[in-house]
């Protein structure tokens, strides 16, 4: 049964309270209708946009109402229309909407603003709250919506009962003060963890600037979701795993760990590093070539590179072929091995060709003064090229696919160590029977 309505109440004495009263009564049940579409609509939009929240809505109760017009015109004046109660009541029915994250509180207002058509903002309650007057594009119906971060909504709750009571001893208004300290304490501690997160998000987009920066990046991200131990005696094999980030246009923390995740680290089994690791025998294998062997050989990433489209110049050839002898020395730490390897290439006449050629003085001017090879020189380096890449032992393999993906060293400057290269793997060859 609807409330009924005392003459002798000061509702009863006045005609526009009255309709105004009858008129919210019959129109409960719509307003009940439209908080449920609008509360949808809302949790649908703040959803898509991954704004974590929750959402209450209520129509004002009857007796509630009551006593707030009754309040209304003992401390103020008689309303003299319906119209004029209207605006002054702005609070019939609403929503309140609870956001978990401090940063999401613009994107929040700004999704509200195009559902609602704002008619009065940010007046405070005694909370200090932010509550918006605001009508339903659909229907222009006035609703109030109250947006409160969780650590607002948790004093609100508690200080309503006391608000509505009108309760002020010291020790309640004492216990308020400190409960909303420890709360705005907590906001803080929140935003600055947020702050963190988010500077620790865009640490993991900055381009790496040293090789130091990748190999303390790859050696945290072992530990941490992988429990293994990475340890880079000399900085060679950070400074190969940086130019090898740089080479596939990947060289952030970010990218290294989707790496790691795509060449099989989060769940790599011993049994298959193990298999890799054999074809490493003899040499000090570790998880930046278990990582690029991954990435070149497994998943022939050097596919991808531009020297398959195109024709490769003398100079590059030699940049590449170079740089290759170059890697092996630096990262396969014992050479004699590997070494032993390229010596027993066939055909020997060939490679031993081939890297005579090499090291003569004037091949130096292709590289540096960008001369066109001979003919002559041109065959021999094309032979030197295919038994490079045609190779089939696994780490020379690795080497020249670095080289090729566009890992080249400065070979220039490094060329006295080439030259000892060279003359090593030529001493091997002439020992051969």
């Amino acid at each position: 049964m609807s409330p009924s309505l005392n003459i002798d109440h000061p509702i009863g004495r006045n005609s526009a309270v009255q309709s105004y009263f009858d008129q919210f009564l019959a129109r409960v049940p719509f307003y009940e209708s439209l908080l449920e579409t609008v509360e949808k609509k809302c949790r649908s939009i703040l959803g898509e946009n991954d704004i974590s929240h929750f959402i209450e809505n209520r129509v004002k109760n009857s007796q509630s109402l009551r006593k707030k017009l009754d309040e209304r015109q003992t401390s103020f004046s008689d309303y003299y229309s319906v119209k004029n109660i209207e605006e002054d009541i702005v609070d019939l029915c609403g929503l309140r909407i609870v956001f978990h994250s401090m940063e999401d509180q613009q994107k929040l207002k700004s999704l509200l603003e195009n559902i609602f058509d704002v008619k009065m903002e940010a007046f405070k309650d005694y909370i200090g709250d932010l509550s918006d007057a605001s009508r339903d594009i659909a229907t222009s119906t006035l609703i109030e919506v109250q947006v409160r971060s969780l650590v607002d909504d948790m004093y609100a709750r508690y200080m309503h009962p006391i608000y509505k009571s009108g309760a002020s001893s010291t020790k309640v208004l004492s216990n308020a003060r400190c409960l909303r300290m420890s709360l705005e304490n907590a906001r803080t501690v929140a935003i600055a963890m947020q702050e963190s997160a988010e500077t620790s998000e865009r640490k993991k987009d900055r381009q790496f600037e040293t090789a130091d920066d990748v190999g303390k990046c790859f050696r945290k991200l072992l530990r941490s979701q992988y429990d293994r131990d990475f340890i880079d005696s000399t900085g060679v094999t950070s400074e190969a795993l940086k130019s090898f980030l740089e080479s596939l246009g990947k060289n952030t923390p970010r990218s290294l760990q989707a790496l790691m995740e795509g060449a099989g680290f989060k769940n790599r089994s011993d049994c298959q590093y193990n298999r890799v690791r054999k074809l490493y025998a003899f040499m000090e294998f570790n998880f930046v070539l278990y990582l690029m062997d991954q990435v070149l050989l497994d998943q022939n990433e050097q596919a991808n590179t531009s020297l398959e489209n195109q024709d490769i110049s003398a100079k590059e050839k030699m940049e590449i072929i170079l740089s290759t002898l170059l890697w092996m020395n630096k990262l396969l730490r014992t050479p004699d091995v590997w070494r032993m390897e390229l010596a027993n290439t066939k055909p020997e006449r060939s490679l031993k060709g081939g890297l005579e050629w090499l090291k003569k003085p004037h091949q130096r001017s292709i590289l540096t003064k960008g001369r066109e090879a001979t003919s002559e020189g041109q065959v021999i380096l094309d032979e030197l090229w295919g038994l490079f890449k045609d190779h089939e032992y696994r780490p020379i393999q690795l080497s020249f696919a670095m080289s090729r993906r566009g890992m080249v060293r400065n070979v220039v400057a490094e060329m006295l160590e080439v030259k000892g290269i060279i003359d090593d793997v030529l001493v091997m060859l002439s020992l051969l029977p």
